[in-house]
């Protein structure tokens, strides 16, 4: 829980990550850019997903982070999230792009 500057109004956060969406391979030569371009144009195309590219440790994550303030608004973001257009298609979508750059 967090605190909102008056220190009255109680404000929740809520994050859901998706780890190792994809696995990157190391010999692959260009799959590393590859995967931050994609991962980046998916992220600028969702509202409420960030999908990065972890080189450390060769995956790819996808998080969402809310905060809200009432179960109303809790409902409302996690309709949104587990909707295709958003959440739901993040991982196949993210395959299927880094599939066609290897043809």
């Amino acid at each position: 829980m967090l605190l909102s500057a008056d220190d009255e109004d109680e404000v929740s956060s809520v994050c859901v990550s998706l780890a190792k969406i994809y696995d990157l391979d190391e010999d692959a030569k260009g799959e590393k850019t590859g995967a931050l371009i994609i991962s980046n144009d998916l992220s600028q195309e969702k509202r409420l997903t960030k999908v990065t590219v972890d080189l450390e440790h060769g995956c790819v994550n996808v998080h969402s982070q809310f905060f809200y303030t009432s179960e109303k608004a809790l409902e409302q973001y996690f309709d949104r999230l587990l909707d295709r257009d958003e959440l739901g298609d993040v991982t196949s979508t993210f395959a299927r792009r880094m599939k066609s750059l290897s043809e």
